[in-house]
């Protein structure tokens, strides 16, 4: 008699364990099956464009909401980049180019001039940085005001990011931003972030250039719903 009783307990036992394996494997599906939803529910901001100006536009086409605009990280600074982006490549407000429109909404977000210096968290545009002779760099600071960061377009020899992000007074990260061309490419590399010189200077800030140092593809890595 113990021998059935065995049985019948080994048995019961692998049917609750085959039981509890396709349960997960049910929940890993639905996981699955949740996130492919997302996925076709986003666009990539240059889709989402796109497809508002064409001619046969019909329902479900509107301009895209660029608040709701996110990057594929979810990273909140890079959210707030795109979501500058999106409203840039949908009316650049006179700038000169989408690049720009976003330095000019950066420089309004961190209150002008006054605000534009290394103790001021957050994301500053167009720092130019310059080796200091030691392998290091140190941001270019203005002449008549130096306390705070050079407003000169082009400084010789110093590399100039679309984006510097400092805090507590130091740079904790680089990000040059890519706009989608006319032709249907996208921005090409500056020389100088080309020849490497952006992730020297991370190296000099004691940073990761693999992780600190971001290019962000706009077109691509802004994802509107």
């Amino acid at each position: 008699m113990v021998a059935p009783a065995v049985a019948a307990v080994y048995w019961g036992w692998n049917a609750y364990r085959a039981w509890r394996a396709a349960q997960a494997l049910g929940q890993a599906a639905g996981a699955v099956m949740t996130a492919q939803r997302t996925v076709l529910a986003a666009r990539t901001l240059a889709q989402a464009l796109a497809q508002s100006r064409t001619s046969d536009c019909k329902e479900g086409c509107d301009e895209p909401d660029c608040n709701q605009t996110e990057h594929a990280t979810g990273d909140a600074l890079m959210n707030r980049l795109c979501r500058m982006a999106c409203e840039c490549m949908k009316n650049r407000g006179g700038a000169s180019s989408n690049q720009k429109c976003v330095e000019n909404k950066l420089r309004q977000e961190q209150g002008g001039n006054p605000s534009r210096n290394p103790q001021t968290d957050g994301a500053h545009p167009e720092v130019s940085h310059r080796p200091d002779g030691q392998g290091g760099y140190d941001p270019v600071m203005s002449r008549s005001d130096p306390g705070r960061f050079s407003n000169s377009p082009v400084v010789s020899g110093a590399p100039r990011p679309d984006v510097s992000v400092y805090e507590g007074g130091k740079l904790v990260k680089i990000v040059e931003m890519k706009f989608p061309t006319a032709s249907g490419g996208v921005d090409g590399q500056t020389p100088m972030q080309a020849r490497g010189d952006y992730g020297d200077i991370a190296r000099a800030n004691g940073l990761n250039p693999r992780t600190d140092v971001v290019q962000m593809d706009v077109g691509k890595d802004c994802m509107v719903p």
